[in-house]
């Protein structure tokens, strides 16, 4: 009895996805297909591959079945890269890393560089980029790894999430708006608010739908898309300037502004980074790697427990 590539996608997916029904949805397979599969492996394995509760299989892997995820992952994604250096789909590509414009203080260069150096010692890039950019330049597989806000909309890169962001208020630490408070509504945002847009376009839409529901003119919103124009507009127009909270420990480090929470209707997305299609399992991040990448100990704090994302 032979393992196939198409039966270790089927077990990769099941685990992913926590779930036999999902996973076989994922390969357009039927569930007891799926199940087959795994029983199939199991034999060839000689071990229980899924912890048991009471007689029914759950989808959590017995350290046996860990070892045998590592292997498939290894053995799928060397068979992907190299039917694409065959059918001329693989680009040869750049060992670079690039990181959203609004995130490239909150990255751990040492994590990083590390995660990079296991792809080559030497000529490491990392740089900033706008986030679409980022998305572009891995997509073509000109970028081994990106780092983003919201999940990406594109079939070309796979997408894990990392941490978490909120949209915040930071206020002039001169202005004495709402006084002490540290929440407010939406309602209350002042005239003259700018609103920091190098985020993802869905998180800005949400911001600006919120600010159009408390009944404010969102369309007449200034939009600042740098990170030290926002401490400029803050610091020299004494504006409040809607931000990421990935910036919050900065501004407030500054001593220039204090940052506001709003209280209700949350705007919040995911962190995490992409790679080309098909290198995910390659990575090799560990939930070590995830704790230390992030600076900020809000989002890093989160990262251990998230679960793998995979999109397109």
């Amino acid at each position: 009895m032979e393992i196939s590539l198409r039966k270790m996608k089927v077990f990769m997916a099941i685990v992913e996805a926590g779930s036999f029904t999902k996973g076989a949805i994922a390969e357009k397979i039927s569930q007891p297909a799926a199940a087959a599969i795994v029983d199939e492996i199991e034999d060839v394995s000689r071990h229980q591959l899924f912890l048991r509760s009471g007689k029914v299989r759950t989808t959590k892997p017995t350290p046996e079945g860990e070892e045998v995820l590592k292997v498939f992952s290894r053995v799928v994604s060397s068979y992907e890269l190299e039917i694409g250096k065959i059918t001329n789909l693989h680009r040869s590509v750049r060992k670079s890393a690039l990181v959203q414009d609004a995130y490239s203080s909150n990255i751990d260069m040492g994590n990083l560089t590390e995660i990079m150096s296991r792809y080559q010692e030497t000529n490491i890039e990392i740089s900033s980029r706008r986030r679409q950019e980022v998305i572009d330049a891995v997509a073509k597989r000109e970028a081994i790894i990106g780092f983003i806000d919201g999940t990406p909309d594109s079939s070309n890169v796979d997408f894990k999430q990392i941490g978490q962001i909120s949209i915040c208020l930071a206020v002039p630490v001169e202005s004495d708006f709402l006084g002490s408070s540290r929440e407010l509504l939406w309602s209350n945002v002042p005239e003259g608010t700018a609103v920091f847009s190098g985020i993802s376009p869905k998180l800005l839409s949400q911001v600006q739908a919120n600010l159009s529901a408390a009944g404010l003119d969102a369309s007449d919103l200034i939009t600042i898309n740098n990170k030290e124009f926002t401490s400029s507009f803050l610091s020299e127009l004494k504006r409040p300037v809607i931000v990421p909270s990935t910036m919050t420990e900065e501004i407030e480090a500054s001593g220039i502004a204090r940052v506001l929470n709003f209280s209700h209707s949350p705007v919040s997305a995911p962190l995490g980074i992409i790679t080309p299609k098909g290198y995910m399992n390659a990575m090799r991040v560990s939930n070590r790697d995830i704790q230390g990448l992030l600076k900020t100990e809000q989002t890093a704090a989160q990262a251990a427990a998230l679960p793998w994302y995979c999109y397109g």
